[in-house]
């Protein structure tokens, strides 16, 4: 019997890779999705020199959003065709400016990326998580209704994916697939630590000594635990988002 498959969007690096790297290590095997072909295939070898079985990894450089990139290479991949175990919409483009500065190359970024391809990439995996009764996991964000200055396209595009997911969580568990979503606060990965440039330092502290728990932004691993077990948790598990900012709201 095949080992169970899970697609991560967004696979080559920060929370998309520290999930692939537990599913590994539990035995699953994985899909790489990401826009960077470089950027997968030096995580597919990390994976290999970590010992992980190369049979057990695929990669796929796509542009989740280009729709047409979805609708022609989801189906082509090789360990999609025994069922689809689960599907991680990790992938997001986050461009923060002030409400003005906005271009239309932006919004239209943010749509097709962060709504647009979550959706399409759900309607094309549906026959295959039907056939392994599947699991979807969308990652959102707090800034969904968190408030920030620059970041209002981006949390309004998480609000999207949120209720988005309620709604079609109606629809899916019915069918025996279930959708939940994992909403993290901030995370300590190279695009975190990139953002956080654009804000004044004393902020950023203000923000951090701001959090209950230990005062810091969540690990990478943190998050993907929490995906992990909204994909294999409890079947009643359904409809749910989970909150992953320590305390912090």
């Amino acid at each position: 019997m095949p080992r169970q498959t899970v697609l991560i969007t967004g696979g080559s690096k920060g929370i998309g890779l520290a999930t692939a790297r537990l599913l590994l290590e539990r035995d699953f095997r994985v899909i790489l999705v990401a826009r960077n072909l470089q950027g997968l295939s030096q995580a597919r070898e990390a994976f290999l020199s970590a010992g992980f079985p190369g049979e057990d990894i695929e990669v796929q450089a796509m542009d989740v959003g280009d729709p047409d990139q979805i609708l022609k290479e989801v189906p082509q991949l090789r360990l999609i065709q025994d069922g689809l175990f689960g599907l991680v919409n990790n992938a997001a483009c986050e461009p923060l400016k002030r409400v003005r500065d906005f271009t239309r190359q932006d919004l239209d970024s943010v749509w097709q990326t962060n709504m647009l391809g979550p959706i399409l990439l759900i309607q094309t995996c549906y026959p295959y998580l039907l056939k392994a009764g599947g699991s979807v996991v969308n990652v959102s964000s707090i800034s969904d209704h968190e408030h920030y200055e620059t970041y209002s396209v981006y949390g309004a595009s998480k609000a999207f994916l949120n209720s988005f997911s309620r709604h079609a969580a109606k629809e899916l568990g019915r069918e025996g697939i279930r959708i939940n979503v994992v909403s993290p606060g901030g995370v300590d990965t190279a695009l975190m630590r990139e953002t956080v440039r654009q804000f004044p330092a004393e902020l950023i502290e203000r923000e951090t000594q701001a959090i209950p728990i230990e005062q810091r932004w969540a690990k990478p691993e943190e998050v993907a635990e929490t995906i992990y077990f909204a994909l294999t948790g409890p079947k009643y598990l359904h409809g749910a988002d989970l909150r992953v900012h320590g305390g912090c709201e």
